[in-house]
């Protein structure tokens, strides 16, 4: 029987973000043979009695990033990672999304931010205008600004406490009127799709808002993310992705393609833990 690793978090009662996912997923591989074990990332140890570790919700990493980053490049050529960590350290900085758009998928128009007295060009401080780390989970650190005044004062404050670089990027009122859509896929093929509650206006972390069907439009945009490549690994061949767009009247952008440690949104679509624990075989085997 393959021993799994399930890799978690310890949650903040003070700012709630459970893993839903995590027993629907352990039953499902339960049901098929798989013996499971949920560990806290910062706790865990003797990780080589497992057969792989499946990367799920170590949702604090970028709260204790150094020690993440530490923990992980230790851990990653002891035991195998899935998704794997190459992938993995590629995708937790979202500057991949420049790479997405050299690609030619749409994303929402980003800038980047290195320091406190940023260069930026064409930028309309007036307009509502979202910044957010490039390194982050669920919303954790990003802010709104309105005009310019907000927004030196935010910069300013974030790199007083962070090193981390900034994204600069408009808010899109369609994230508040139709929703960030959420698409869910195991080895390329999307199984269901949400709408998030928008964290930054109403608070939480991306939290389930909606079920929606995928329409042909919607599947075709995901059709073509899935040949992005990842540290040279198109996204299609990954156990797990989460495609997350947001639709404007010009078509699909991309907000972000999670490939790390995504909310795989189970408890609203339980039958696709059944998918994703029939093809985990194929992912276990080889380096």
């Amino acid at each position: 029987m393959k021993h799994l690793c399930y890799l978690t978090y310890e949650d903040n009662p003070e700012d709630p973000d459970p893993d839903f996912d995590k027993p629907i997923l352990i039953s499902a591989l339960d049901e098929i043979g798989y013996r499971v074990s949920p560990q806290n990332w910062r706790k865990a140890k003797d990780l080589e009695q497992f057969d792989a570790v499946l990367i799920r919700s170590p949702w604090d990493y970028s709260q204790h990033l150094s020690e993440f980053l530490q923990w992980f490049q230790y851990w990653e050529s002891l035991v195998k990672f899935i998704n794997p960590p190459k992938i993995v350290l590629e995708n937790i900085d979202k500057r991949y999304l420049f790479k997405l758009a050299e690609f030619g998928i749409p994303i929402i128009p980003s800038q980047l931010i290195d320091n406190k007295v940023p260069s930026l060009q064409n930028v309309d401080y007036e307009q509502k205008l979202v910044l957010k780390p490039v390194i982050g989970a669920g919303a954790r650190g990003a802010f709104t600004t309105e005009n310019k005044a907000q927004f030196l004062t935010g910069v300013e404050k974030h790199f007083e406490a962070s090193e981390i670089s900034l994204l600069l990027q408009p808010y899109l009122s369609e994230v508040d009127l139709q929703g960030e859509i959420a698409v869910v896929c195991c080895n390329g093929v999307p199984l269901h799709a949400v709408t998030k509650r928008p964290a930054l206006s109403q608070g939480g972390h991306g939290d389930f808002q909606s079920r929606i069907e995928m329409s042909t439009d919607l599947l075709s945009f995901v059709e073509s993310v899935q040949d992005f490549q990842v540290a040279e690994k198109p996204v299609r061949d990954l156990w797990y992705s989460r495609i997350d767009v947001v639709p404007t009247a010009n078509g699909y952008l991309v907000m972000e393609v999670e490939l790390f440690e995504p909310t795989l949104f189970l408890q609203q679509n339980p039958k696709s833990a059944k998918v994703f624990a029939e093809k985990l075989k194929s992912h276990l085997v080889g380096p």
